[in-house]
């Protein structure tokens, strides 16, 4: 763009893109620099410039209620639609973790700000007009984690956040009772997970035993979803594969074959975060 910001155009698309996509690509960057090691300093310099154009983007689709416009026209990349629950957390997401881990400090009241509002448009005010809203649910995952950011940082001396996050665990479980979905629900062990290292370190003994029985639980039954994995279901038993393009995959049915790469993305990060979290590997 014409102010240094930069967004993301795929081929032979429509005249528009998503923010989320923009936000996604962020965080890619930002956890690559974090954990690489010895990465060519030409390439990392590119990698940050390209960090700091999309950031630049990101806040050029804030909306003066301090969320984000949903989609962006390629040709200018104006912003436009009414925000997304999916997208309004992955951009905060994208802009707690420059903040916290890229020392982009001055980005800190903004996240704030956007930390409130998000909660307020996708939390508070969702659940007021659908006890199990939709909204709710898809900003679950990206909101703990956003939170959770947040929380284990100093800038700000309260308990918002963490409290924030164990009212949507609490709801997760609860009211949309993930346990008894169908479907893969993995992404809602990204935001479980560090509900239960909030638990853990409050000493909060009741939520630590109630979150570690839905993570123990839910994460042994999607395992056994996994194409060529440890604990196979009856389903891949009875359907065996070799394909190497399908192996690590996961499924999002227990008993259908298509494979999706952010149902495999989610479950994958899950199983990270417990490793970290939970089961101390």
């Amino acid at each position: 763009g014409n102010d240094g910001s930069k967004w993301i155009e795929y081929p032979n698309i429509e005249s528009f893109g998503r923010t989320g996509t923009v936000a996604l690509l962020s965080l890619s960057i930002i956890d690559f620099l974090r954990s690489a090691e010895d990465v060519d300093k030409e390439f990392e310099e590119k990698l940050t410039s390209n960090l700091d154009k999309y950031l630049k983007f990101l806040i050029s689709l804030r909306l003066d209620n301090g969320q984000f416009h949903q989609s962006y026209y390629l040709n200018n990349g104006t912003g436009y639609g009414s925000p997304s629950p999916y997208f309004d957390g992955e951009t905060l997401l994208a802009l707690a973790k420059a903040a916290k881990y890229m020392d982009k400090h001055e980005l800190i009241p903004m996240i704030l700000d956007s930390a409130n509002s998000t909660y307020m448009a996708h939390v508070i005010e969702a659940l007021i007009i659908d006890p199990d809203s939709s909204i709710t649910k898809g900003f679950f995952q990206w909101g703990c984690m956003s939170y959770f950011e947040i929380e284990t940082t100093n800038w700000i001396n309260s308990d918002k956040y963490s409290n924030n996050i164990i009212y949507l665990t609490d709801w997760m479980i609860d009211v949309h009772r993930t346990l008894e979905r169908t479907r893969n629900t993995a992404y809602a062990y990204e935001g479980i997970i560090h509900a239960y290292e909030i638990a853990r370190r409050n000493n909060d003994s009741s939520r630590i035993e109630k979150y570690f029985s839905v993570i123990d639980e839910g994460l042994y039954k999607l395992t056994t979803w996994q194409v060529g994995g440890p604990i196979p279901n009856t389903f891949l038993k009875d359907n065996p594969t070799s394909n190497i393009f399908a192996i690590g995959g996961i499924m999002n049915h227990k008993e259908e074959a298509p494979l999706r790469i952010d149902v495999t993305q989610h479950q994958m990060h899950a199983v990270i975060l417990a490793q970290k979290y939970v089961y101390d590997c």
